[in-house]
């Protein structure tokens, strides 16, 4: 459903099974919310004539597309364990009981389930949304994680040289290159030389590859210019330049990096490393952290370095954990200089 600004009046737009009805026009906001429970209440569909969890999620991915086939994809899966415990009820009748045990079985796909139930408020399938504000215990996320350390980068890629033999440098050097300039995998597996200024020491990352299938431009749309550190910079001199490809970063048989190719080589790494769970987003963690802490560099710095849109909130949020007994070092040499 959808109550439209007009001039100075307001209109009234609804969906009934799947087809939009214009209601009319009113003078007032308030009028216009009367007309439209009204209509509702008129025109709502009987037991028989409601569409089904089943039906909408079906409807929904189809009709309610998402710019990102990876993002597509993800609403698919997600909405796969809704139907299977929902899908023969009508979409209107899960209680908010019923939506709450799921998500707390199903956490990482409530949202999606929450989105989908929006869009079917917008079309006044559904009155109220049962997987709105469930309060349930958020997850901390990366906040516990301690980040890598400058001498720990260094032992990856010193793992990644013995375990990968001849392509053991090419490979350490991405992750340094990953580890300093703080690049997203998608972005890394794209990014070409002639995106690297050597002279303006800068990078510029303007395309990712999104679900194996399809480069498109980075997350948040835009392409950003970021610096290339001299740790990277330096990392690049094990990557020779081939022939047949304008790519950086190559699998040993010259193919762009996927999903499947960045586990096969990244699992051993860690394995000898000696943490056998650790993400490769982990060195976006440390890019973070080493921004912030060694080089004492502000979030919103540290943000336009990793592609954040957000001045830097999102750094301080989940990236960026200040060591407390080092602030603590700070705050007494602050006190020691203001009374010296």
């Amino acid at each position: 459903m959808s109550i439209i600004k007009r001039n100075d009046r307001w209109g009234v737009k609804v969906s009934v099974g799947g087809k939009q009805v214009w209601v009319g026009t009113f003078p007032t906001r308030r009028e216009a919310r009367q007309a439209e429970s009204k209509f509702l209440a008129k025109h709502k569909p009987q037991d028989g004539e409601r569409e089904s969890c089943g039906e909408f999620v079906e409807r929904w991915l189809a009709e309610y597309p998402r710019p990102r086939a990876s993002t597509n994809k993800r609403y698919k899966d997600a909405t796969v364990d809704f139907v299977k415990e929902f899908g023969a009820r009508p979409l209107d009748t899960i209680t908010r009981k019923e939506a709450r045990g799921w998500a707390i079985k199903h956490q990482s796909k409530r949202s999606i389930v929450r989105t989908m139930y929006g869009d079917a408020m917008n079309e006044g399938i559904v009155d109220s949304n049962p997987f709105a504000n469930l309060r349930l215990p958020l997850s901390r996320g990366r906040k516990d994680i301690t980040a890598l350390t400058v001498s720990q980068i260094d032992e990856l890629a010193a793992a990644a040289r013995k375990t990968h033999g001849a392509f053991g440098g090419q490979y350490a050097a991405m992750i340094k290159f990953a580890a300093y300039t703080g690049i997203r995998r998608g972005e890394l597996s794209v990014i070409e030389w002639s995106d690297i200024d050597f002279e303006k020491g800068e990078i510029v990352v303007n395309k990712t590859l999104s679900n194996d299938t399809e480069i498109l431009p980075p997350k948040n749309g835009k392409p950003r210019r970021i610096v290339l550190p001299p740790q990277a910079r330096e990392a690049l001199a094990d990557v020779p330049r081939r022939l047949d490809t304008k790519r950086i970063f190559n699998t040993p048989n010259g193919k762009m990096f996927t999903k499947s190719t960045f586990h096969y080589h990244w699992h051993p790494v860690r394995c000898l490393f000696g943490q056998p769970k650790l993400a490769w987003h982990e060195l976006r963690h440390f890019t973070a952290t080493y921004l912030i802490q060694e080089l004492n560099l502000p979030p919103r710095q540290a943000a336009q370095q990793l592609g954040h849109s957000d001045a830097g909130k999102l750094i301080l949020s989940l990236y960026a954990h200040p060591d407390e007994d080092r602030m603590r070092d700070d705050i007494r040499e602050a006190f020691k200089r203001d009374v010296a």
